[in-house]
């Protein structure tokens, strides 16, 4: 009979791309700011709420909830608070198989599919006596990783498409990217000519064909994705609902009460109270 070897065996089976170093939840106040400095092996750095204004090899790069930068090796980093108190996962780490240089020194979100391990990783953090803590944080962190791999390399890329006469097919690879595009964008005020633009249609194209292949509305999606991350801030952090309003995208509180009520089926202040346990969270 053969012998099932362990995941971590490198032998044959599957074997460990990526081994932890180190990796810890912190929150931090206003003041936070660590000097520039470098690090031996690759750092993942992402925000859970607040956020840090992150100077990489010169380059600022401002991180909000749910953002995250992948720092190689021997690289000069900074980060400090950028106008709210934030809450961050840092993780040092080996990477022995990743295509990870493609993807690093740039701003990248934490997309839909991820928010969910995201959760789960942060939980474990704070909850390290659990059993199997370790293996399930590197199991979270892996898949977030190598996630945010996947996920860039099928990412948007900016080129002139026609859609007339596009086949269904390619018309699914756009708006695949366009979905990337808008979950990495959700915090500005991105608009539809933003939208167009990074593909090189027309306003109008960029609609019709979004709204025929996902069966809704750019903006439809747009608010989703902007409610999936108020959702995920109200349960994960401490900031007002006034602040999670404008941190998401949303000029006017009450229209974000409003939207998340008709969307949620509760207040922010009920579905945060009642730990996202209500009709429709």
């Amino acid at each position: 009979m053969k012998k099932k070897l362990p995941l971590s065996d490198t032998r044959g089976g599957y074997p460990q791309s990526l081994t932890l170093q180190s990796i810890a939840y912190k929150e931090q106040g206003l003041k936070y700011h660590v000097g520039l400095h470098t690090q031996k092996e690759w750092q993942w750095y992402c925000v859970v709420y607040g956020s840090v204004s992150m100077t990489h090899n010169g380059n600022v790069h401002r991180l909000t909830p749910g953002t995250s930068i992948l720092i190689p090796p021997g690289d000069e980093r900074s980060p400090q608070c950028a106008g709210k108190a934030p809450g961050y996962i840092v993780a040092q780490f080996i990477n022995r198989s990743c295509a990870l240089e493609s993807i690093s020194g740039t701003r990248s979100a934490i997309t839909s599919d991820l928010l969910p391990e995201l959760h789960a990783l942060v939980d474990e953090l704070k909850n390290p006596s659990r059993v199997n803590s370790s293996e399930l944080v590197l199991a979270l962190f892996s898949r977030i990783i190598i996630g945010q791999e996947r996920n860039t390399a099928g990412g948007v890329v900016r080129q002139k498409v026609k859609t007339s006469g596009i086949n269904p097919k390619r018309k699914e690879d756009i708006a695949a990217r366009i979905d990337h595009f808008l979950e990495t964008r959700m915090h500005t005020k991105v608009d539809r000519n933003e939208i167009a633009a990074a593909f090189g249609i027309s306003p109008t194209h960029c609609a019709r064909l979004y709204r025929e292949t996902r069966g809704i509305t750019l903006h439809e999606r747009l608010t989703a994705l902007r409610i999936a991350e108020a959702k995920h801030l109200l349960l994960m952090s401490t900031q007002s609902i006034s602040d999670i309003a404008f941190e998401i995208g949303f000029d006017s509180i009450s229209h974000f009460t409003r939207l998340f009520r008709a969307e949620v089926g509760a207040s922010p202040s009920d579905y945060r109270r009642s730990g996202g346990h209500v009709y429709g969270g």
